[in-house]
């Protein structure tokens, strides 16, 4: 934005010979060298809003009378501002063009220029080269988007593969934008060039907080995991493991939603455990932790066996202190479960 400014500046100080009449606005400290029309296709830009802060200084500081005009992203209403702008005396037009799906826009403005003789200077959105040499005293000050574009890509590129580890890279339309941000305050906006996100709330981790349970919701957990435990067992017994295996994964999140509980009511219902609970080791007490790492080694049947009696284990604890904290009855179906497993190990695995 300097080196655009710094050139705007430059290209004006060129154009200042056609300013020789002072007439009134924004910004006009009694200067005689006539009034600047500064045209922006929109305020509400947030890198416009930059720009045109800064322009105003510029133009403040030199001694120029300006006016800034707001054609709110309608190419219509700029095109009537330049008329109002020439009418009244306007000694040169800087403009920042709404339209620049076509020619038509620039050329109308230039049109209107030229039978005035007004300098105009275009600057920041893309104006093609055939226009602005239709018109001797027409100048587009701005970067060549094509290259913009490469070197931009070229630089993320280079961090994505730099940083691959510490990124999640999403894509999207921009109809798709506001949904998508609807999905998660945890977003800070970096960028926004074009203006299509507004202003946001501070980011926040509310959305990820561990949640206080409800009695429904601890039965339903409770339910679910013995009801896993069973299938497990099903699987081991008909040395179906790959089968006995995923069943104690599901059976295994049932546990850390469990476990997750605990750290809440212990710790408090404010903060986040991370995704997938990467964080719970910092809340678990050391025989917990080490308990719950056991239960991801299922490399024989064996050991998915010893898995199943870890979950069982740690469950069995932690529920019971959740069910206190909550005031709720715990089920009661747990040693019928615990009997069914004992009993079906003893049948069909008893080499386990």
């Amino acid at each position: 934005m300097k080196k655009l400014l710094a050139l705007l500046l430059a290209v004006l100080m060129v154009a200042s010979f056609a300013a020789c009449s002072s007439g009134g606005g924004s910004g006009d400290k009694g200067s005689t060298k006539g009034e600047i029309s500064v045209f922006y296709y929109t305020f509400s830009d947030a890198y416009i809003s930059t720009v045109r802060s800064s322009m105003d200084k510029i133009l403040s500081d030199s001694g120029y009378t300006y006016n800034d005009y707001d054609a709110n992203g309608n190419q219509t209403t700029q095109t009537e501002q330049v008329q109002t702008a020439l009418a009244k005396g306007s000694s040169l037009l800087i403009v920042n063009v709404v339209d620049t799906g076509s020619n038509d826009a620039a050329q109308n403005i230039i049109n209107l220029a030229k039978a005035k003789n007004v300098p105009v200077i275009f600057f920041n959105r893309s104006v093609e080269q055939s226009v602005i040499e239709s018109y001797d005293k027409c100048v587009f000050v701005g970067t060549d988007y094509e290259q913009a574009g490469h070197m931009q890509g070229k630089m993320i590129g280079e961090y994505v593969l730099k940083n691959y580890g510490k990124l999640d890279l999403t894509l999207l339309e921009p109809a798709d934008l506001p949904a998508y941000l609807a999905q998660d305050r945890l977003r800070t906006i970096l960028l926004d060039k074009c203006g299509l996100v507004g202003s946001l709330p501070p980011p926040t981790d509310a959305d990820y907080w561990i949640r206080k349970p409800s009695a429904r919701a601890f039965d339903d957990c409770c339910n679910e995991f013995w009801s896993l435990a069973v299938y497990v067992t099903k699987g081991l017994c008909r040395r179906e493991f790959l089968y006995a295996a995923d069943h104690l994964h599901l059976l295994r999140r049932e546990l850390l939603r469990m476990l997750g509980w605990t750290v809440g009511f212990t710790h408090g219902f404010t903060f986040s455990l991370g995704k997938n609970y990467k964080f719970i080791d910092h809340y678990l007490h050391p025989h917990e932790w080490k308990a719950l790492l056991t239960t991801y080694e299922q490399g024989s049947p064996q050991a998915l066996w010893k898995a199943l009696d870890g979950c069982m284990a740690l469950f069995a604890d932690a529920a019971l202190r959740c069910s206190k904290a909550l005031g709720c009855a715990y089920p009661r179906y747990e040693a019928n479960i615990r009997r069914y497993v004992t009993d079906m190990r003893r049948k069909y695995a008893p080499e386990a």
